[in-house]
């Protein structure tokens, strides 16, 4: 299941890699030659990633890290510190 999740998540990264200078240029409103094909790859590919992990991944992750609440807890706050700002502070 990791090999396949693992693998789902190089396929959508390469997908958004090759698509992302055009899309940053259709958000600023830019005109641009879409690759129509890339953009509907990109979507199948991770709403199919996304619902194998949320109907299998996820609720076997909660099954084990769920037989002990502070593991919960730091999956939570593990989860919450990627997406957070890094700041870089001397005092």
């Amino acid at each position: 299941m990791v090999d396949q999740l693992t693998a789902e998540h190089r396929t959508v990264e390469a997908a958004w890699l090759k698509l992302e200078p055009e899309l940053k240029k259709v958000a600023k409103g830019h005109s641009t030659e879409l690759n129509v094909a890339g953009v509907e790859h990109l979507v199948t590919s991770y709403l199919g990633h996304a619902r194998f992990e949320e109907d299998h991944f996820l609720p076997l992750a909660h099954t084990i890290l769920g037989r002990n609440a502070n593991h919960m807890e730091a999956l939570g706050l593990s989860l919450h510190m990627r997406h957070a700002p890094r700041i870089i502070a001397h005092i």
